[in-house]
């Protein structure tokens, strides 16, 4: 029998507490009396539960079992699969379809396919989604209150600035000297000399300035165009609520450029 072991986390919290090591551990006491039975781990450290177009190793697992190559898939616990009822649903058929049992090495009540044990495993999925839910709403609405104090929430640093920790290790915005000149230079051209957003982009490009994404990329009309009207710098924060209108202060860490 040839085991399919599948590991995750997401979070370097996980990664201490709940890691790769330990999930490995549980796997192989589970199986360490079994005959005859190959285990071949799939790792996906720091990937989300909720992204699924980049768990590559998800994905290689299930098709290693639609061709035959793995007999049984084994977890430590059934939120490393999905923390998502619908989406633990769709793994679990995926699995029924090419015949792979799915086996909670630390959930032994869990496992089997009658009605009992598949209800319980959508319990656990359930609860697994509401933790994930909650612990996203309690971290917006710390966001939302230091965003209101005109305290920097995270999300993109923006161009000029990066991020950062203050000596209380809060996170916070400073100045990046050597992009804060670029960004001088758009805003100039822009607001000073009236130069066309396509213009400004065109004479980047040429000049061989790269953007701030990783890759290095080009610049167009809409990234200077955003980049002109980013109320940042104007010394304004902005906040965007679920649901809720955009919110504008002012920013106790920027100083305005504009």
């Amino acid at each position: 029998m040839i085991v399919g072991a599948y590991i995750r986390c997401s979070t370097p919290a996980q990664m201490k507490e709940s890691g790769p090591e330990r999930q490995e551990e549980a796997i192989r006491a589970y199986y360490a009396t079994a005959e005859a039975c190959e285990i071949r781990f799939y790792l996906e450290p720091g990937i989300s539960a909720d992204d699924l177009q980049h768990r590559e190793e998800l994905r290689r697992l299930l098709g290693d079992c639609a061709t035959g190559d793995i007999h049984l898939v084994a977890v430590d616990c059934i939120d490393r699969l999905a923390r998502d009822v619908f989406l633990q649903a769709w793994i679990e058929k995926e699995l029924a379809r090419t015949n792979t049992p799915l086996v909670a090495v630390s959930q032994s009540g869990v496992n089997g396919d009658d009605p009992t044990h598949r209800l319980l495993r959508q319990v656990i999925a359930a609860f697994a989604e509401y933790e994930k839910t909650m612990l996203k709403h309690r971290l917006y609405s710390g966001r939302k209150i230091k965003a209101s104090k005109g305290g920097y929430a995270g999300g993109s640093p923006g161009l000029g600035y990066r991020a950062s920790r203050d000596e209380a290790g809060h996170s916070v915005l400073v100045q990046d000297k050597e992009a804060m000149e670029l960004l001088k230079y758009i805003l100039t051209a822009r607001h000073i000399h009236g130069a066309e957003y396509k213009a400004i982009a065109t004479e980047l490009n040429k000049k061989g300035i790269p953007t701030s994404r990783k890759d290095g990329g080009r610049w167009h009309a809409s990234t200077i165009r955003y980049i002109c009207h980013n109320p940042k710098y104007r010394g304004l924060v902005q906040f965007a609520g679920l649901g809720e209108q955009n919110c504008q202060v002012r920013a106790n860490w920027v100083v305005p450029v504009l």
